[in-house]
């Protein structure tokens, strides 16, 4: 118990929090495992808990100094910013053990994780990258099995199992559920019973990053491109400014870019902005370049605002919705859109661009539902057909418009 509370104070020492002048808010629990095997000396628990722009909102790397586990532990967060915490106990320099990612909420509450478990962590030789449905998946090899290196930084280590073509590998225990079926540069994947197609990409690369605005004088825009660190910055009348972006930092609730040359500072916030488009993006985002005054301008993919949880629909076209049937619409990082259309299951696919928002091949099951969902389910999939933009209302909600700016229909969280 007495080393357990050392090994508190002592992560609480050595984190890089925020600053005190903004509000923040504690994540704790206790990373443990199931194998039946003691640290040794020497181990250390390292946690890290990374933001927007995977920029580092706390870590540590604590000696256990002969502790077991369970080890508790406590890191100090800014509040209201989402944030991913990664564990892991390591030994000689190397992960030992490794838990799966977990994602933080945005909010200002205390968060109590409880116990946390761990599992072995295999390194593997060369690991080749695969896309699977919008998911990036490492493949690695040691010895006649594969190491799946999953989205949330768990792995699957399967062993190599006999097949008519191709490299296929198994969890004996389930080879129906889980399997690995590498076939050239393709591969079909299912991990606990989910399908999915793979296609080998040459590297993972992060998915580039654009924001950009109107001048402050009205004269010109600018805008400013990252792909992997690299920037471009562009300005109307200016030549282009190239460069490579240094690690982000945490600084008053925003994500910021210090640029020694040109002397350059990139702010981002997590705040909803409309652009010249009228398409909400997801960050605001403001930069300085010298003495001069912040341009400001709106950042990051609006089709982030719309991935994640389902949205439920509350309204369509103003005449409510049928209590016989709900309406739900699943937008997929993939670009795949599906749903319940109150009657029906459907899907399809969906695309922002330059002229806004358009959903089409929309197809759905033919079920023989209640009268009201049945009537209205026309209506909702012909909305979707037709809705050319959407705006994120006050309260969160989701308003499909049409091309006359209308709210067509407006779905909740």
């Amino acid at each position: 118990m007495t080393r357990n509370l050392a090994l508190i104070a002592s992560l609480l020492a050595s984190v890089a929090a925020p600053a005190l002048a903004e509000g923040t808010r504690n994540l704790s629990g206790e990373l443990t495992y199931l194998q039946r095997i003691a640290l040794p000396e020497g181990a250390a628990l390292k946690a890290e808990v990374h933001g927007p722009h995977d920029v580092i909102l706390a870590e540590a790397e604590i000696p256990t100094n002969g502790a077991q586990v369970p080890l508790p532990f406590t890191l100090e967060i800014a509040q209201d910013v989402a944030a991913r915490l990664t564990l892991a106990i390591a030994f000689e320099g190397q992960p030992r053990w490794k838990a799966p990612q977990i994602d933080i909420a945005a909010g200002t509450d205390d968060v109590a994780l409880g116990a946390i478990v761990a599992t072995p962590y295999v390194a593997a030789g060369f690991e080749s990258q695969f896309n699977c449905e919008g998911k990036i998946v490492g493949a690695g090899f040691v010895n006649d099995s594969v190491v799946l290196t999953l989205p949330d930084g768990s792995q699957r280590v399967l062993p190599q199992v006999i097949a008519a073509s191709g490299a296929k590998f198994a969890d004996p225990d389930n080879p129906d559920q889980t399997f690995f079926w590498n076939k050239g540069e393709n591969a079909t994947m299912r991990i606990d019973g989910i399908l999915t197609e793979c296609a080998g990409v040459a590297e993972a690369q992060a998915a580039p990053w654009h924001a950009g605005g109107t001048a402050h004088d009205g004269a010109g825009e600018w805008g400013i491109d990252v792909s992997d660190d690299n920037y471009t910055l562009t300005r109307t009348g200016e030549d282009d400014v190239v460069g490579v972006l240094p690690a982000p930092q945490w600084r008053d609730g925003a994500v910021v870019w210090d640029v020694a040359d040109p002397g350059m500072t990139l702010r981002t916030t997590q705040a909803i902005c409309t652009g010249a488009d009228g398409m909400p993006h997801p960050e605001t985002v403001s930069l300085t370049l010298g003495d001069g005054p912040a341009l400001q301008g709106c950042g990051g993919d609006p089709a982030v605002l719309l991935q994640g949880a389902d949205w439920k629909v509350v309204d369509l076209l103003g005449k409510g919705v049928p209590s016989d049937g709900d309406g739900v619409i699943r937008f997929a990082p993939d670009g795949s859109v599906s749903g319940k259309s109150f009657c029906n299951n459907f899907i399809g696919s969906y695309e922002i661009g330059a002229e806004g928002l358009s959903m089409g091949h929309l197809a759905s099951t033919l079920m023989i539902c209640g009268a009201g969902a049945d009537y209205r389910e026309p209506e909702f999939l012909q909305t979707l057909r037709t809705a050319k933009t959407f705006t994120i209302a006050d309260d969160g909600a989701l308003e499909l418009r049409g091309s006359d700016g209308a709210v067509m229909l407006r779905a909740v969280r």
